[in-house]
């Protein structure tokens, strides 16, 4: 398909687009922004894959999803931010300090998560933590060249076996 008849399908299909977005979220500068970001996406898939065949369901689906996934990546940005300007003004309530038994253990938990980390294999073990470092499935997907739904399954399946690890492991040291 030809870039100008993307475009022009775009262009038919924007108040459906903007609609669906506004319906998930309902501030409308965010909205423009998940809009837009929607475009690319189909624009994207419709140049190396494209139309649909059932294409409106397709964009209700790609505009609901990418909204739900903006408003979560906001979410978690929140409590982030949250979170560090409560330790910035009461410093006193967080728990920046341990007592020397807290931060022993949490020193054991660290060394224990890297032990179990290299357990795993080297595309596992790289792709969970560039997501630890806050990258995004997306961001992942394209920096090591692998498909999207190959970084989704590595990082459950990775974390999954960690957890099980770190579970076994703190059961195993129980008296």
């Amino acid at each position: 398909m030809e870039n100008a008849d993307i475009v022009q399908l775009l262009i038919t299909q924007r108040q459906h687009i903007e609609k669906t977005v506004r319906k998930t979220v309902k501030n409308p500068s965010l909205a423009d922004d998940i809009v837009q970001e929607v475009c690319i996406k189909i624009y994207k898939y419709i140049k190396n894959h494209g139309v649909p065949s059932n294409f409106v369901a397709w964009l209700t689906t790609v505009c609901k999803n990418t909204s739900t996934d903006h408003l979560r990546k906001l979410k978690r940005n929140k409590e982030l931010l949250d979170q560090l300007q409560q330790e910035a003004t009461n410093p006193l309530s967080s728990n920046t300090f341990l007592n020397p038994e807290e931060e022993f253990i949490t020193k054991q938990n660290i060394q224990a998560v890297k032990k179990m980390l290299e357990t795993l294999d080297e595309e596992t073990k790289t792709i969970l933590i560039l997501r630890q470092q806050g990258l995004s499935y997306n961001e992942i997907s394209e920096k090591l060249a692998i498909p999207l739904n190959t970084v989704k399954t590595k990082v459950f399946r990775g974390r999954k076996r960690l957890i099980s690890q770190f579970k076994g492991g703190l059961l195993n040291e129980m008296p």
